[in-house]
């Protein structure tokens, strides 16, 4: 029998839908759309039944649209594939729903770059 391999796992990224008070976090690629066999699924008429995926790849998440329809938009342009490298408002159809993703090893190093500020006094002593 021939080994399996695995999809790359990455660091968590959360997923926040809008309208849904629950949060999911992964750490392994996930999809995204109507369909009942996906991760999260989504209600709606331009949401298709496997709209997205989102995967980990060369050390960076990305959400790639699955051919869909009616399109993926980040910042009200269409993409096919992105990064996702900060917290990003990812729209499924032009005027459709919404998910928040956010990638928990950024907040984490953007939380330590402001928790240790770097002083005056040691960068005039360089």
């Amino acid at each position: 029998m021939a080994p399996t391999s695995e999809p790359p796992r990455g660091p968590a990224i959360r997923v926040q839908v809008a309208g849904e008070p629950h949060t999911r976090t992964f750490d392994r690629p996930f999809t995204i759309g109507r369909g009942p066999d996906n991760d999260i699924v989504i209600e709606g008429d331009v949401v298709s039944l496997r709209h997205a995926e989102v995967t980990f790849t060369d050390g960076e998440w990305r959400i790639r649209d699955g051919g869909s329809t009616n399109g993926t938009f980040i910042s009200g342009r269409q993409i096919e594939s992105s990064p996702v490298l900060r917290a990003v408002h990812v729209r499924f159809g032009y005027d459709g729903p919404t998910v928040l993703l956010t990638p928990l090893n950024v907040e984490r190093t953007m939380r330590d770059t402001v928790a240790s500020p770097v002083r005056a006094s040691a960068i005039a002593k360089r």
